[in-house]
């Protein structure tokens, strides 16, 4: 950092603090936790980059794995002379689409369900992390947790 923005950054945050304090919000984030989530975020940037730089990585190995068994199986279509020849390099260019489509299924199921994992622990510790910053004792999704356990459960509809 320049001279000049490290001098910046306190007074843009005193500038901040006053008109949150103004608002009635006076417990505004410090320079150091605006720094954290600062790292946070380019933590979870980086993370999801890698995701999708390994997600894009297997779906080209697909892509190039199924455009070989189609030039394949289409010259086998075009040597073809017999009804049964014609028959076998038909079977093997639809068995070739279908592989690839349940290559790439395969490969969007194991981003997203990465994704989901990903998410959900960025979710919970964003909620321990809320649950430390309201002075509770324990965080808020087991209060939460703990209310959801106490309501009834909602009846059934029959359709």
């Amino acid at each position: 950092m320049k001279a000049s923005e490290e001098t910046s950054i306190p007074a843009g945050l005193d500038r901040i603090k006053g008109l949150m304090s103004w608002w009635g919000m006076p417990n505004v984030l410090e320079a150091g936790q605006i720094e954290a989530q600062g790292k946070r975020f380019q933590g979870l940037v980086v993370d999801l980059v890698t995701l999708f730089n390994e997600a894009s990585s297997n779906q080209a190995q697909a892509l190039s794995a199924s455009n070989e068994r189609f030039t394949r199986a289409f010259q086998d279509l075009l040597r073809a002379r017999e009804p049964p020849e014609l028959m076998a390099a038909q079977s093997s260019l639809v068995i070739g689409l279908m592989q690839s489509l349940a290559a790439q299924t395969k490969i969007w199921a194991e981003l997203t369900q990465k994704l989901s994992d990903y998410c959900s622990t960025m979710a919970h510790e964003v909620v321990a992390e809320a649950g430390e910053h309201a002075g509770r004792s324990e965080p808020a999704g087991k209060q939460a947790e703990v209310e959801r356990s106490e309501r009834p459960p909602k009846p059934k509809v029959d359709r």
